[in-house]
């Protein structure tokens, strides 16, 4: 089969493409409201798994955590920097690039009250694409918090563009040693340490396990979807799934023999397949409507490997998307773009609609903003399976 079509969705980064145009631009609030009833409070915190180590085998594993939360609505004051201690990157960025993300100011609080919870908040984790961070991420972030999640994110050492830590220290992105299947596994033994540390957390005034309710769900972008899928495939179970258009081996969960289909509720936001290139046609020794062919039949393998799973399971595709509109990459690099505006909305609407529905117990019906033809929604399993 052709591996155009089985190519996993790896994310390179090319946010700072027309970075000299945005600087000259003077961006300084390219990211939509959140619109959720709550203030957004953050907090980043380092966490220790000495039980692993680093990605170069020297010191116990380091994770810095980002935290968004439903905040006290009296809080007031500035709000964060979009990327905290920045300038550690040093030169792994350029000085155009430091500069426009210095720019970029957010809706989130530094550590104020957090809202005091009437039944606990759902805690949710999040893992982001491959050489991407937490912080290209914040609008679906603050988003989620708006609306009474908590939303930890993890900044994996070596897969994230860099990881930056309070006494200095910077690892930056890094294929060397691993698989990417053997990265989305480490991915997954990062999201379930950091959901044991819960109960050693604080943010704003609060013991973050007094915060949260016993409701957990995991979602991810790319190489950080797949690790959201996997945590409903395998035990230790987590309450809810979603994956924001990651592919692995061809398929949007984990298929190695053995591992089963999600066995909790799941999403699956995607794009569709694109038309190959003459060029790329050629390179495959293959006719257009072979590779037509393959696409529609890998379309179909992944509805059903969908429908195999627990209900409800959903596969929602954005037709106007591209591998980038998940993250805040199209609205930094073209601020204003309504279209760009537009996905996010959708996607940020998704998300909160799913994760309220089978979090919360919402009995709201899972929709989207946008016209029907950009939007589609498919419930792929809607009962257990026997």
């Amino acid at each position: 089969m052709s591996q155009f079509i089985l190519r996993t969705c790896v994310l390179v980064v090319s946010i700072f493409l027309s970075v000299r145009t945005l600087v000259a631009q003077d961006v300084t609030r390219p990211l939509p409201d959140p619109t959720g009833g709550w203030r957004v409070g953050r907090v980043t915190v380092e966490v220790v798994d000495t039980s692993r180590r680093m990605p170069d085998g020297h010191d116990p594993r380091r994770l810095m955590l980002h935290i968004w939360y439903p905040a006290s609505p009296g809080s007031r004051g500035a709000t964060l920097p979009y990327v905290e201690h920045l300038e550690a990157a040093g030169n792994l960025l350029t000085d155009d690039e430091l500069s426009l993300l210095k720019a970029v100011r957010t809706h989130s609080f530094a550590a104020p009250a957090a809202a005091p919870p009437h039944r606990g908040f759902p805690l949710l984790l999040f893992s982001h694409g491959e050489q991407m961070n937490a912080f290209l991420y914040s609008s679906l972030n603050e988003e989620l918090a708006s609306h009474g999640f908590v939303v930890v994110a993890v900044d994996h050492p070596a897969a994230a563009l860099f990881s930056s830590y309070s006494d200095g220290t910077v690892v930056p992105y890094s294929q060397a040693g691993q698989n990417l299947r053997a990265r989305v596994v480490e991915r997954v033994t990062d999201l379930r340490f950091v959901r044991d540390q819960v109960s050693m957390l604080n943010v704003g005034d609060r013991r973050l396990k007094d915060l949260v309710s016993g409701r957990v769900g995991v979602f991810g972008h790319s190489s950080g979807g797949i690790a959201a899928a996997l945590m409903c495939q395998q035990a230790p179970v987590v309450d809810a799934c979603l994956n924001l258009d990651g592919r692995l081996d061809g398929a949007p969960v984990m298929t190695k023999e053995g591992v089963p289909p999600p066995s909790r509720p799941f999403m699956y936001v995607t794009k569709p397949f694109r038309a190959l290139t003459d060029a790329e046609l050629r390179a495959e020794g293959i006719t257009r409507d072979q590779a037509t062919k393959e696409q529609a039949e890998t379309w179909a393998r992944d509805g059903h490997t969908l429908s195999a799973g627990a209900p409800p399971s959903y596969r929602v595709t954005l037709n106007q998307a591209t591998h980038e509109s998940f993250s805040d990459e199209p609205l930094l690099r073209e601020p204003g773009d309504r279209s760009n505006l537009q996905l996010m909305s959708t996607v940020r609407g998704l998300a909160v609609e799913f994760f309220d529905t089978v979090l919360n117990g919402s009995q709201r019906r899972l929709s989207a903003s946008g016209s029907d033809k950009d939007v589609e929604i498919e419930l792929l399993a809607t009962q257990a399976v026997p």
